[in-house]
């Protein structure tokens, strides 16, 4: 028994020897890998030079403001975790804490906000965050704090905000970003221009607002959606003439409906023009409220606009206005003078769509549109024709080079093609699809070559595309192709040159049309030197 104890101890004796030996040779081995990272080629860059590498990665990752939290901490976090100079660096470098996205942990919160050291802080919260807990955070770093985005804010969480905004003042806060959870207006928040007197850029999605003139003017950048906003049309007008620095605006569905019946503001000069606004976004309002929210406007030269009108109840038995009815006295040009200058526009009606895009020289995008709860499909030819109209006076004075159209063709006669030739004189490209085969365009070509001055008559037409499905199932195939024939032997007769492409494409088509095709091609060919025509049966 004694001699196994002996063996015993002595095996422990060399465990411990051998544990140690280990341990000094992991020290070993340690020191020489600290000495082969000290001289690696990487670790000899300046530190300046690390910095900027790793701030070139942090700013990629911090570009996914929408990723959920998890997955744009674990991004970040590998690379302090690539080896202990690394580690040294990030946590010791303000720059990469100034990107903060927060979910339910405030200790993250703190935490960044330490790190940052005082340095202009983002950030984004994205998840439960307890809300009581904020200002006991936040407070301490306020004057650091450049930009603050807030997703799906409960309602019941409204209230702690009040220690940040109402009643302390945030020196640093240029962009305040906030939206309540839900999609209507729950809740009212109270904003002072006192207490962020450098605000440029203000975001409120479904709150109750104040008409504080002070809270708005004088920004960059503002978007309200889906807000009630008590502001009078006068108000309205003084916070855009206090905003020349105004350089993107969004205002959907927060417009009050008693604006359209506002008197004719005196307070300031008329019109009001917005030189540095680039983007405008105005939706959710009816037509009559958008017509007056803009009619005292100028905005020359703004690069994308989306403006679309709610036709509401009213409209459900009888469209009587369109796009038009948000432009007092068909005034789109003088509200947008970059219209003068569109050369493409395209309309498309179908369904519960009806859209009217213009594109101009300059590269500016305007985008026009009605939407309806009540009318579920554009399915008439006076959709179409109101459409037309539309195109015709938002565009009358521009020159149009390239117009694409689809819509319902039953019942747009030639004669209102020649007002559109007539309108349009420059007109290189023309190209329709939809219901209907359009043929009738050719009829107005022909009437607008022959009634108006020789050689003015969208001189310079090379491209004629029609797409589309027979709505003229009881006209007989040779009638149909006499007329387009007609129109283009007119054309050349009367000195014009011949199209460059004509491109005739029938759905639903019959036996009989592509049979009639066979015999009128070479006439086609006379009068258009590249000629397509399918029929799909």
């Amino acid at each position: 028994m004694s001699s196994s104890r002996v063996a015993w101890t002595a095996l422990l004796r060399r465990m411990d020897d051998i544990c140690a030996k280990q341990a000094a040779l992991e020290r070993d081995r340690l020191e020489v890998c600290a000495s082969l990272n000290a001289i690696a080629p990487i670790h000899l860059l300046p530190l300046e030079l690390i910095i900027d590498i790793l701030l070139r990665i942090y700013d990629s990752v911090c570009t996914y403001h929408d990723s959920p939290r998890s997955i744009w901490i674990s991004r970040w976090l590998q690379i302090p975790s690539v080896c202990r100079h690394w580690r040294d660096v990030v946590f010791s470098t303000p720059a990469f804490w100034r990107c903060i996205k927060v979910g339910a942990a405030p200790e993250w919160l703190s935490l960044s906000l330490t790190y940052a050291r005082n340095g202009p802080t983002e950030i984004y919260f994205r998840g439960d965050f307890p809300w009581k807990e904020l200002a006991a955070i936040m407070l301490p770093h306020k004057c650091s704090i450049s930009l603050v985005d807030i997703l799906d804010l409960p309602v019941a969480a409204v209230t702690h905000l009040d220690p940040l905004f109402t009643t302390s003042i945030m020196p640093a806060l240029v962009t305040l970003r906030i939206k309540l959870e839900g999609i209507k207006p729950k809740s009212a928040i109270s904003l002072s221009r006192r207490n962020i007197p450098n605000l440029t850029s203000l975001t409120l999605h479904h709150f109750r607002l104040l008409s504080n003139v002070s809270l708005y003017a004088n920004l960059h950048h503002l978007c309200l959606e889906r807000c009630l906003w008590p502001v009078s049309l006068a108000e309205f007008l003084a916070i855009l003439a206090a905003s020349p620095s105004l350089t993107s605006l969004t205002l959907a569905g927060c417009l009050p409906a008693g604006f359209e019946h506002a008197s004719e503001p005196t307070s300031v000069t008329i019109p009001i023009t917005l030189p540095g606004l680039r983007t405008l976004i105005l939706e959710h309002h009816s037509l009559s409220v958008t017509a007056c929210a803009l009619r005292y406007l100028c905005i020359p030269n703004a690069t994308s606009l989306s403006i679309t009108g709610d036709l509401g109840e009213q409209y459900e038995e009888d469209i009587t206005e369109t796009i038009t009815g948000m432009f007092p006295a068909h005034a789109a040009s003088r509200i947008f003078p970059m219209l003068d200058s569109a050369h493409a526009a395209e309309l498309s009606i179908s369904d519960d769509i009806f859209d009217l895009t213009v594109r101009t020289a300059a590269g500016a995008c305007v985008r026009l549109g009605v939407y309806s709860t009540w009318v579920d499909i554009w399915e008439d030819g006076r959709s179409t024709l109101l459409g037309l109209n539309d195109v015709l006076a938002v565009c009358r004075d521009a020159p149009l080079t390239s117009l694409h159209l689809h819509g319902f063709w039953d019942e747009v006669h030639p004669d209102k093609w020649e007002e559109v030739f007539r309108a349009f004189p420059a007109l290189e490209e023309l190209a329709l699809s939809g219901y209907g085969w359009a043929s009738a365009i050719f009829g107005g070509l022909r009437q607008a070559s022959e009634a108006m001055p020789a050689g003015q008559c969208c001189p310079v037409l090379r491209v004629i595309s029609l797409d589309g499905l027979d709505g003229h199932k009881d006209t007989l195939p040779a009638m149909e192709y006499e007329n387009v024939v007609d129109a283009l032997r007119v054309r050349v007769e009367l000195g014009y040159p011949p199209l460059e492409t004509l491109q005739l494409h029938l759905e639903q088509g019959t036996a009989e049309y592509e049979e009639n095709y066979e015999h009128y091609f070479d006439q086609f060919a006379t009068w258009a030197h590249n000629v397509s025509f399918t029929v799909t049966q």
